[in-house]
């Protein structure tokens, strides 16, 4: 029993830094990025750079972090009488694709799933309306547009063992 334990305790090491040295460098680009934008606005606020010549620059410095990000997607806006005063705003809308272990899913039933609590409590939990049936679409559903990602792992086995009291 001990080696058994050992191995798994062993598996799940090994997964989390696997998950980790997939999932945490694109964090690290993302909030370093962001840094980068906050700071170039500020300085451009008070700078004479036109709105392409701002846009340029956080462009190359999304191509310096791997950012999958195009020209057309940074949003330039300068406020106020003109170049040197105001404020400047700038948005970058994208998205960075992670590989994440197993297939992607657009739903699941709940009685054989793993989901982290923190997610079902954000998305604020099965709705009251369904008791038995359709519940989970609806949550798998809140979770999808909150920006969770739904994934089948064939290697993660779920025991469900239904309530014997509720069933009753």
């Amino acid at each position: 029993m001990g080696k058994i334990k050992l191995l798994f305790g062993l598996g799940v090491i090994v997964a989390v830094i696997y998950g980790g040295a997939e999932v945490i460098p694109p964090y690290f680009s993302n909030y370093e990025f962001e840094d980068s934008i906050k700071e170039e606005a500020l300085h451009s606020t008070y700078g004479t750079k036109t709105e392409d010549a701002i846009r340029d620059a956080v462009f190359k410095k999304a191509q310096d972090l791997e950012i999958p990000l195009t020209r057309e997607q940074i949003k330039v806006q300068r406020t106020g009488s003109g170049q040197g005063s105001g404020t400047v705003s700038i948005e970058a809308d994208y998205s960075v694709h992670v590989d994440l272990p197993g297939y992607p899913l657009l739903g699941f039933l709940a009685g054989a799933s793993v989901v982290r609590r923190s997610a079902i409590l954000e998305a604020g939990g099965f709705d009251r309306r369904f008791f038995i049936g359709g519940e989970e679409e609806l949550l798998a559903a809140d979770l999808v547009s909150r920006g969770w990602c739904l994934r089948y792992v064939p290697e993660i086995v779920v025991h469900h063992y239904p309530s014997t009291q509720r069933d009753a």
